[in-house]
């Protein structure tokens, strides 16, 4: 479970949500549950405004990092931010898709990094990932795009299906929802 900031929100708002974040813990039948990190979009379209926010939050969170722009140069420069905390972290670039996915395996290959690949469909999933892969860039996370909970429980299902059953390896990669 990750939680979404976007640059566009006040630095202050990100600070108390980033901190928020960090601290919650709940114990669970004896298992404490946490989140997993945070998401940080590039709402704002700036670089310079981007790397802020992720500078933010890395300060005061030091969990995983999703990191989302559909531009590959702006991405970098989020990258670049959360590499510079010193903390150890290999963020997931958010992501992919039918028009970008060069540049964004460019920067996933260059800087060895995750890359999430986001399509509308199952062959559109299946076409991107082998194309990626095919570039060089192994460490995929599938993003299938879906509006509704009914839609997404149907898609995931059908993913998991081909992958296991039918041996489809480029959908047998992990997946990210987002709700």
């Amino acid at each position: 479970l990750f939680v979404r900031v976007r640059d566009t929100q006040s630095l202050d708002d990100v600070t108390a949500l980033a901190t928020e974040v960090a601290a919650y813990k709940v114990d669970y039948v004896g298992l404490d549950l946490a989140f997993d990190g945070m998401a940080v979009e590039c709402a704002s379209g700036e670089a310079a405004t981007f790397r802020r926010c992720v500078e933010t939050v890395r300060a005061v969170n030091h969990g995983n990092l999703i990191l989302m722009s559909e531009d590959a140069d702006l991405l970098e420069a989020g990258l670049e931010a959360a590499l510079e905390v010193g903390q150890s972290v290999t963020p997931l670039l958010y992501a992919a898709n039918a028009n970008n996915w060069q540049e964004m395996a460019a920067v996933a290959k260059r800087n060895k990094m995750p890359l999430a690949v986001a399509g509308a469909t199952l062959d559109e999933l299946a076409q991107l990932t082998g194309q990626i892969s095919a570039a060089g860039v192994e460490d995929l996370v599938l993003a299938p795009s879906t509006v509704d909970f009914a839609g997404s429980l149907s898609l995931l299902t059908q993913l998991r299906r081909l992958a296991l059953k039918y041996g489809k390896r480029e959908l047998g990669y992990p997946i990210l929802t987002l709700p």
